[in-house]
């Protein structure tokens, strides 16, 4: 805005009027902004800012990249390809020969993915357990996500456990040769992903039948298939006696010569 003064000079002959002209400062222009924020995996980013009242145009740089650019009354600037690291953008306004003082923004551009270490593979009859080392390649940015893909199976979410320690386990249907890859994201969208491993899954482990331990006065049959001999051996009955030895009964008939039943078997 024009301001108009007056100043009063005083001469010999008398009074003057001398109209003097001043203009105000324009303005810097404000939040000025990185397109998806100031950490970015985005190598040509994208700049925002307000507009200024009654600025003619705007000269916007990329410190250590380039060179101030006017990029007219536009109010937003893409920036050339850029390489990882970090940079500030520059952006003042003009009106006329007036200019503002420039408003400035530091920011990143990091594309690297988080550091993998090659992954281990556990079985246990038919469950598999993957486990994953993955550190963020900057120390501002943390690892957001690992995904396990089994090969014509599945992906899976990984559960984090203590600091850069991911696992998970998959318990699978057929016994056969697989392949695996792990894949971890960190905050800034960065992804890395590991090479194919190969791996073997067994068959499910049955359930351990609970051991009984025989004491003294017991009787110990063993099992039979169904419909067996009376005559086969796996009739067999051992008496645990008092003195720690197994008496042994042959067979069912021989047995039941003692005993009329299987009761306390």
């Amino acid at each position: 805005m024009r301001i108009s003064s007056l100043a009063i000079a005083v001469v010999a002959a008398g009074v003057f009027a001398l109209p003097l002209t001043t203009f105000a400062a324009v303005a810097e222009p404000g939040h000025l902004t990185v397109v998806g924020g100031r950490f970015t995996n985005d190598t040509t980013p994208t700049f925002t800012w307000d507009a200024v009242s009654g600025a003619t145009s705007y000269e916007v740089a990329v410190v250590g990249d380039g060179q101030e650019i006017n990029v007219g009354t536009r109010t937003s600037y893409t920036s050339p390809e850029l390489t990882d690291g970090w940079y500030s953008v520059i952006v003042r306004a003009i009106r006329g020969s007036s200019e503002s003082t420039w408003a400035s923004v530091v920011f990143e551009v990091d594309t690297q993915g988080p550091r993998l270490d090659d992954f281990d593979i556990e079985t246990n009859g038919n469950k598999v357990t993957f486990s994953i080392s993955a550190r963020p390649d900057e120390s501002y940015t943390i690892v957001r996500n690992c995904m396990l893909e089994v090969k014509d199976v599945g992906s899976y979410r990984m559960m984090i456990g203590s600091g850069s320690y991911f696992e998970y386990t998959v318990a699978f249907d057929d016994a056969d040769d697989y392949k695996a890859r792990i894949s971890c994201d960190d905050l800034d969208d960065n992804v890395s992903t590991s090479s194919w491993k190969s791996f073997v899954s067994g068959d499910e482990i049955p359930p351990v039948e609970p051991t009984v331990v025989a004491k003294e006065g017991d009787r110990i049959k063993t099992a039979c298939i169904k419909n067996a001999s009376v005559k086969d051996p796996c009739h067999a009955v051992y008496y645990y006696g008092d003195d720690g030895k197994r008496h042994v009964f042959p067979n069912e008939v021989t047995y039941k010569s003692w005993y009329s039943t299987w009761s306390g078997i």
